[in-house]
C-alpha cells in the first residue's frame, strides 16, 4: 500500500529533480520511505516463501499420519494401537488387509507332471467348506520355477473368482486339472513283495509254467491301487499279487486263477502253493 501510494509522487519529484526544480532533501522525503517500503516488501515475500516451505513439510508429515491401502479390501488384523509411532525403516506393520476377489489357490504338483500343464489352463476348484456347491472354474496363472528338493514338487497358483464373497483366505480346497494323457506300465500295489527302498521294490514274475523269478523294479508315481513301473518289467509280464510272502526266487507254483494281464491265486486260497524243486528247495 505504501509503495502504491508513493509511486506516483516519487516519479513526479524525480522528474522535477532532474530538471533542478526541487532540492535533494525534497526528493529524499519521498524516496527514502519508498525504498524502505520496498525492502520491507522483499523481506515479507521471503518470509512468505519460507512459510510456504514449512507448510509443505507440515502437509507431508500430516500425509504420513494417514495410511491408504493400495487396493480395496478388508482389515483382518490390527497390529498397532492409536498413538503408537510407526517407522518406515524397519517398517512397522500396522494393518493386515486382504482382498477377497479374486483369490488364489496354491497347491503342489509332482515334478513329473510339470510338462503336462500350461499357464492359462482351466482348473476345477472345489471348496471343502461348501461341498454342496458345484465346483468353480479357476485358471492356472503361475507355475513357480522351483522344485522342492524334499518333496520333488512344484508350486502352482490358480486364480479363482469370488464375486459372491463366499470364499475366504485360508480355506482349503481341492484342485482338479486335466493332464495330457500318457501311456505307462503299472502293477497292482498288492504285487509288491518288499518294502520300498530308494524307489526300488521287488515283484515275482511267472516265467514259463510254474516257475517264478524275483525281479527288482524301480517305481515311479502311484495312484490308488496302482504303482508305475519305470524299469524291471515289460508289458505282458504276469506278476504274483497274492501269496508272495512265502515265495523266493525260482520258487515253483501252480497257477489256479488269473485275470487278464495279472496272474493271481484263486479266490479263497490265501497264496500260491509252493512246489518242491528237483534240487530239494522250495
Amino acid at each position: 500500500a505504501v509503495l502504491h501510494r508513493l509511486a506516483e509522487p516519487l516519479a513526479r519529484l524525480r522528474r522535477l529533480y532532474r530538471a533542478k526544480a526541487v532540492s535533494r532533501p525534497d526528493l529524499d522525503r519521498v524516496e527514502i520511505p519508498y525504498v524502505k517500503a520496498r525492502e520491507e516488501l522483499r523481506a515479507a515475500r521471503a518470509v512468505i516463501q519460507r512459510a510456504r516451505g514449512e507448510l509443505g513439510v507440515a502437509y507431508s508429515k500430516l500425509k504420513d499420519t494417514k495410511l491408504t491401502a493400495p487396493f480395496d479390501g478388508f482389515v483382518v488384523r490390527r497390529l498397532a494401537d492409536p498413538g503408537e509411532a510407526a517407522r518406515p525403516f524397519p517398517p512397522t506393520v500396522v494393518l493386515v488387509i486382504t482382498r477377497n476377489d479374486p483369490l488364489y489357490a496354491q497347491a503342489e504338483l509332482n515334478e513329473g507332471d510339470v510338462g503336462r500343464v500350461a499357464r492359462g489352463q482351466k482348473v476345477s476348484v472345489s471348496c471343502d467348506a461348501f461341498p454342496q456347491l458345484p465346483a468353480m472354474e479357476g485358471v492356472l496363472e503361475e507355475i513357480i520355477p522351483y522344485v522342492n528338493p524334499m518333496t520333488r514338487t512344484v508350486t502352482i497358483r490358480v486364480r479363482v473368482g469370488n464375486s459372491a464373497g463366499r470364499l475366504m483366505p485360508g480355506m482349503s480346497a481341492t484342485l482338479r486339472l486335466a493332464l495330457e494323457p500318457r501311456r505307462l506300465l503299472a502293477v497292482p500295489r498288492s504285487a509288491i513283495a518288499t518294502e520300498p527302498l530308494d524307489s526300488r521294490v521287488s515283484v515275482f514274475v511267472l516265467e514259463g509254467e510254474g516257475l517264478v523269478r524275483e525281479r527288482t523294479l524301480r517305481f515311479g508315481r502311484s495312484q490308488g491301487e496302482w504303482v508305475e513301473a519305470l524299469s524291471g518289467l515289460k508289458a505282458g509280464d504276469r506278476v504274483v499279487v497274492k501269496g508272495h510272502q512265502r515265495l523266493f526266487d525260482r520258487s515253483r507254483v501252480r497257477v489256479v486263477s488269473h485275470t487278464p494281464g495279472v496272474r493271481a491265486s484263486a479266490p479263497g486260497r490265501p497264496r500260491p502253493t509252493p512246489l518242491p524243486t528237483p534240487g530239494g528247495g522250495k
